[in-house]
């Protein structure tokens, strides 16, 4: 199944590695660090939203993305799809 994270974005829920909050990532510098490791690689769709419209940051196998949906929102989808 897909899951629809925003912008017409659609990203297959076994692609899914992570569901991440953003504000609280902002809020740890570790998970800073971690994130900057992970957005090195391939970061899709980060020009299409402003900072204050991220809720989330999806983590998949190839890509990571920003999402203006809650992570409890994108979870419920993937759980309601299984």
């Amino acid at each position: 199944m897909f899951v629809h994270i925003g912008k017409n974005i659609m990203v297959s829920n076994k692609d899914i590695i992570m569901i991440l909050d953003y504000n609280k990532i902002k809020k740890s510098p570790q998970s800073q660090n971690f994130l900057l490791s992970m957005t090195n690689q391939k970061l899709i769709n980060s020009d299409h939203f402003q900072e204050k419209n991220i809720k989330t940051i999806i983590i998949t196998t190839e890509k990571t993305y920003y999402s203006p949906i809650a992570a409890a929102t994108l979870a419920k989808r993937i759980w309601t799809n299984k």
